[in-house]
């Protein structure tokens, strides 16, 4: 990963296991776009909010506006900005990545970082307390650069985001 460069990661989200994962092992300042109800969790939200995480209220369109402007400042200031590009995590296989994360590539004009995450819900199940022992795989692919149809038209950046993660995923589950 070019660690002097900002870039709109995109990845998967199968677990809450997937914040400790990315934040332990990706070696580049970066902020999450987090749903506004984490923000009101003792100690998680507390921390998203002091770290500079971006909240996102999903509900209100406004909102996710202002959410979008404030990622596209953070990073203008040199800092990645990682989105779950599905929404929110996933029960079974890749769901359909919404558009946001490549709109906010185009107008902040930086590539996109696709991550493949496997084995993190068999870590900490949805709706579990426990963290159990396993093994997770954490995939990073080649930066999408922003050129070409690529630089303007979202929802065929959406459909590259979406196929690149599925492919970092495969590879992933292959060497389980």
């Amino acid at each position: 990963i070019p660690r002097h460069e900002a870039f709109v990661i995109v990845s998967n989200h199968l677990s809450m296991m997937d914040i400790p994962v990315l934040m332990g092992l990706l070696p580049i300042p970066f902020r999450f776009l987090a749903k506004r109800s984490l923000f009101r969790l003792p100690f998680i939200g507390w921390h998203l909010h002091r770290g500079g995480h971006i909240r996102l209220d999903r509900e209100d369109t406004r909102s996710a506006v202002k959410a979008l402007a404030q990622a596209r400042r953070v990073l203008q200031r040199g800092f990645s900005v990682l989105v779950f590009a599905e929404g929110r995590r996933s029960q079974s296989g890749l769901q359909p990545f919404k558009t946001g994360a490549a709109h906010l590539a185009i107008k902040a004009g930086v590539p996109i970082l696709p991550i493949g995450l496997v084995g993190t819900d068999r870590l900490l199940p949805k709706g579990s307390i426990h963290i159990r022992p396993g093994r997770a795989h954490l995939r990073v692919g080649e930066p999408l650069l922003l050129t070409g149809p690529l630089a303007t038209d979202a929802g065929l950046l959406t459909e590259r985001m979406q196929a690149a993660v599925a492919e970092l995923i495969t590879a992933g589950a292959e060497a389980e």
